[in-house]
């Protein structure tokens, strides 16, 4: 109450390297052939392996990257479409929601400019990737620890993941009660065995957690559809 501004690090992680796929530009990954590496980031980011996956690697490859740096390439996607589509859309619509105004410091363009300049060993610590290790954000986290105890400054990363496996468990009923109704719109679109398969625990082309992203976003969907009495 009373707070009418927020401060946020949106941009910080695409900047400084904050991703467990940014260690592509380290090794061993750096060994592989571009191509290679650039289909592994793909997969990091979308998950999409149920489809011709050298085919929509190398779409992505020569739509987004060039011949960089692996750094600099996955940098560049992730400001340029991950966070102005995914993370400052939320931004904006949380902020708007709670009328608060949010400010993004990171992505002042200065800054923005001078850090994409800096050579990648300023923002990965070491050579190699370490999954066990906090070696990403290397300069921010420096600067961190001059002001926040060592545990938390080089505390490894934690993503805000929706814990959705939970969600859907405690709901589940209710989730197939709105998807599989008879006026749904999800049937309509993707087909009524597509539908109804996600709620079975078989093997198939969609692994386990595909299928729950695929309830969840047709469970909002639906939901989003009733509350506005839309048909």
């Amino acid at each position: 109450e009373g707070i009418k501004v927020l401060l946020l690090g949106e941009g910080a992680d695409e900047l400084f390297g904050g991703y467990s796929w940014f260690g592509l530009s380290q090794l061993p990954f750096n060994l592989l052939p571009k191509p290679i590496r650039d289909s592994i980031y793909y997969y990091a980011i979308s998950r999409n392996y149920s489809f011709n996956f050298l085919h929509y690697s190398g779409y992505w490859s020569k739509k987004y990257f060039g011949s960089g740096p692996t750094f600099n390439d996955i940098s560049s996607h992730e400001l340029f479409t991950q966070l102005p589509n995914h993370l400052l859309m939320k931004v904006d619509k949380a902020t708007m929601a709670g009328s608060i105004e949010a400010r993004v410091p990171y992505l002042d363009h200065g800054l923005t400019e001078y850090v994409y300049g800096l050579p990648p060993s300023f923002k990965l610590a070491g050579k190699f990737f370490n999954p066990k290790q906090s070696n990403e954000k290397r300069i921010l986290r420096d600067v961190a620890a001059k002001y926040l105890p060592q545990n938390v400054a080089f505390r490894k990363k934690k993503g805000f993941l929706l814990p959705m496996n939970d969600l859907l468990r405690a709901n589940v009923e209710n989730v197939k009660s709105r998807v599989l109704s008879g006026e749904s719109v999800s049937k309509q679109l993707l087909g009524s065995k597509f539908v109804s398969d996600l709620f079975v625990e078989s093997p198939g082309a969609l692994s386990k957690m595909q299928k729950e992203y695929f309830m969840w976003r047709l469970f909002l969907l639906e939901s989003w559809l009733r509350q506005y009495n839309i048909k």
